[in-house]
């Protein structure tokens, strides 16, 4: 009844396409699915013949008619062999549009069907005329053929199967995709490649596939400020781990001189690869000078540094031990760039203190620090 259920969807898809009255006239579903058991029940059977490797039944239909079994035809097929066969009616409509489908029992399965259609209609005044599709069918799966016409009125023709051969058409060529949305925080990637359709069914032959962009890795991902331009080189891989020719793209680099967050565009060039990938590094503030540091007054230590490039901030330690260690430890946060003095108190007369300073830079609300300058030691007067 599932797979029953599943066909009766792609019946309402196909009516809601040809615009059947006898849907918009159901006062109930359960008219509806009364009707499609009802087209069930009518349906023909199409043999096959080993020996001559073909089968042919007829089929009609009236595109005017109330009822579904008459509006539609399905035509059932159980192949005995697994292989491409192809479907086929043996006429074109004098007026209106006749198509059909194939469609397998079990929706999950992948046949390569595509819909065939001749003819031609007020919304569609170019007329067709490919009235055969292949289709890729399992032994012993059941598969229905579902014939519709639309202003045709009453249609006859015959329905054939024969085995299927792939004719080609040009080969194409899709690139590769890699996006990164940052409002959705989503990417969004698919391969791409070479390949080619067959003109007579929906299989598509692969001749060469490009696989996705899947990850930026940069030679380091923080650095110390220099005043110079900082360009990490660019590694850029597939989902297959592959590594991706630099030929295929373009590298920017922007913010990469001051301290603080640079950014690595990689925007991807060429018929294999499109789309863009970033990747952000620290550039680091450089290591500060300590100028000097004083105890000029009783359990205080006056702290110098010179100022550092470009920075947000600096961060002193003091200690009693020259190794600085957690338990003997503190520190202090100076926020403003431009300060080069701080008075340091409450420390305990007659011991000696170990002094230094670093710089930093706020990114994106966290202290980016510079390395630790040379240490000084000054004993604090009682």
């Amino acid at each position: 009844m599932k797979k029953l259920l599943s066909l009766l969807m792609s019946l309402v898809m196909l009516v809601s396409c040809f615009s059947f009255n006898a849907v918009a006239k159901a006062d109930e579903l359960d008219d509806f699915i009364n009707g499609v058991m009802e087209l069930y029940k009518s349906a023909v059977t199409l043999q096959w013949d080993s020996k001559t490797k073909s089968g042919t039944c007829p089929v009609s239909i009236n595109s005017q008619a109330t009822t579904m079994k008459e509006y539609f035809c399905l035509v059932k097929f159980e192949p005995t062999t697994t292989r491409w066969y192809e479907f086929s009616l043996d006429k074109v409509p004098e007026v209106g549009l006749i198509s059909f489908t194939v469609e397998s029992e079990d929706f999950d399965e992948e046949i390569y069907a595509k819909e065939a259609s001749a003819g031609a209609t007020f919304y569609s005044k170019e007329p067709e005329s490919n009235l055969k599709t292949g289709a890729k069918l399992t032994a012993g799966n059941t598969y229905y053929i579902i014939v519709m016409g639309s202003e045709t009125g009453v249609y006859s023709a015959n329905l054939k199967v024969t085995t299927h051969t792939h004719t080609y058409g040009n080969i194409e060529t899709e690139e590769a995709y890699y996006e990164y949305y940052a409002e959705i925080d989503e990417v969004f990637s698919y391969d791409g490649g070479k390949f080619q359709t067959c003109t007579g069914c929906a299989y598509e032959k692969t001749i060469e596939t490009y696989y996705r962009p899947k990850t930026l890795t940069l030679s380091y991902t923080s650095c110390v400020y220099n005043a110079k331009q900082k360009k990490p080189t660019v590694t850029v891989k597939d989902r297959k781990g592959n590594k991706i020719s630099s030929a295929n793209y373009r590298v920017k680099y922007s913010n990469n001189i001051k301290p603080g967050k640079a950014t690595v565009t990689v925007t991807f060039k060429g018929s294999k690869y499109s789309g863009s990938m970033t990747k952000t590094f620290i550039i680091k503030p450089k290591k500060i000078t300590l100028s000097s540091v004083t105890s000029p007054k009783s359990k205080k230590l006056v702290v110098k540094w010179k100022k550092g490039a470009n920075v947000s901030g600096y961060q002193i330690a003091y200690s009693t031990s020259t190794k600085f260690t957690k338990s003997t430890t503190k520190y202090v946060t100076v926020s403003n760039a431009k300060t080069v003095q701080k008075t340091i108190t409450g420390l305990k007369g007659g011991k000696k203190y170990s002094v230094k300073v670093r710089a930093y830079k706020t990114v994106d609300g966290k202290k980016k620090y510079g390395s630790w300058s040379s240490y000084k030691t000054v004993k604090v007067k009682k």
